[in-house]
């Protein structure tokens, strides 16, 4: 059960042309705007590389549980972030409304540990119909600072039709939602997005859609090509799917995504880590950028009609939370568990 414990510690932590990374990181500017309220949009981008045409545009939108997280991101040339800038794209991340934080604070959680297995922790009425309205409003920010960035493309000289959004955790969650229901054409995506805006492709560490517990995935548009990481032993964001009856929501992840994919033949990447936990929402932002890269050549730019599936598997142990943590907090692993059962503590009090 110990494993258990990492839910929210993991969500905080991510003419036919071709992009490839250059090395001019001295000359990588950014910019911060306030594109709702005091909601902050950082973009990043290295005018001294050039490519032919417009520059892809990629809009990070980070993790953190809707309860913590924000839009400081590393563009270091190790990153997908800095491999994206090199390559010539225009990178931005973005602020949002964290409706869990907001819950807690306000009283309305007491009774709910902060981190937990997702079947357990999210099956409760009260806890479901906030993530619910925490992802909503998660989403209209989303779809107000794509609204700013098209609106302001010519100042990047950015690519509208080549707009790319993507996260982990919650963040991916936010993104192929916010897909899901531009495809479907909720009153949302109408009243926020510029009309008849489509994004060109989503990247997701540990995807998963929301939604009714008696409803189906189902898409009125056909999506974007999508990329998704997710681990198949994932207890947080579920790689197949998980019914919360007691809140009357269903989470559907990736595995189900892919599938109607298929279905629609909507290009799509997926790559599943065998027997990895929720880390997968996380690490591939910070190691494979080269992948990433070779999706928005295939499938976004040159539009490749292709469904591509990878399983890794690592011969030293599955990939997890507690081994992750441990080396990039410097604790030992029992350090690891002790800090996320205070955490859990000081959330019931």
């Amino acid at each position: 059960m110990k494993k258990h414990f990492f839910i929210m510690i993991a969500m905080s932590l991510v003419s036919i042309s071709t992009l490839k990374a250059q090395t001019c990181a001295s000359s990588i500017q950014k910019e911060t705007y306030a594109f709702r309220d005091t909601f902050k949009l950082d973009i990043f981008w290295n005018p001294s590389i050039t490519i032919i045409g417009k520059r892809p545009v990629f809009l990070h939108i980070h993790g953190g549980g809707w309860s913590g997280g924000d839009c400081n991101i590393d563009v270091n040339s190790t990153t997908c972030f800095g491999k994206m800038v090199e390559a010539g794209m225009i990178v931005a991340s973005m602020d949002y409304p964290l409706g869990i934080a907001i819950a807690r604070s306000q009283g309305k959680l007491d009774h709910v540990p902060m981190f937990g297995k997702s079947a357990d922790v999210w099956n409760d009425k009260v806890y479901s119909d906030i993530i619910w309205d925490a992802i909503q409003t998660s989403v209209e920010y989303l779809y107000d600072a794509t609204n700013f960035m098209v609106n302001h493309a010519d100042q990047w000289d950015a690519d509208v039709t080549k707009f790319i959004i993507g996260g982990g955790s919650a963040g991916a969650i936010n993104s192929v939602m916010a897909e899901n229901w531009l495809c479907n054409e909720k009153e949302l995506a109408k009243r926020h997005l510029p009309k008849d805006f489509h994004y060109a492709g989503i990247i997701g560490g540990a995807c998963a859609i929301m939604m009714g517990m008696k409803e189906n995935l189902t898409w009125k548009n056909n999506p974007c090509p999508i990329m998704m990481y997710h681990g198949n032993a994932d207890d947080q964001v579920p790689f197949d799917e998980i019914v919360l009856p007691k809140g009357g929501y269903k989470f559907v992840g990736s595995k189900q995504i892919a599938k109607s994919l298929k279905e629609m033949k909507v290009p799509y990447m997926l790559c599943v880590g065998q027997q990895y936990d929720h880390v997968m929402s996380g690490i591939p932002f910070e190691t494979c950028g080269e992948e990433m890269l070779s999706f928005i050549n295939r499938l976004v730019i040159n539009q490749e009609k292709v469904a591509i599936e990878t399983i890794e598997e690592d011969y030293e142990g599955p990939k997890n939370l507690k081994k992750y943590f441990s080396k990039r907090m410097g604790l030992s692993p029992e350090a690891v568990l002790k800090y996320v059962k205070d955490k859990n503590h000081e959330s019931m009090k």
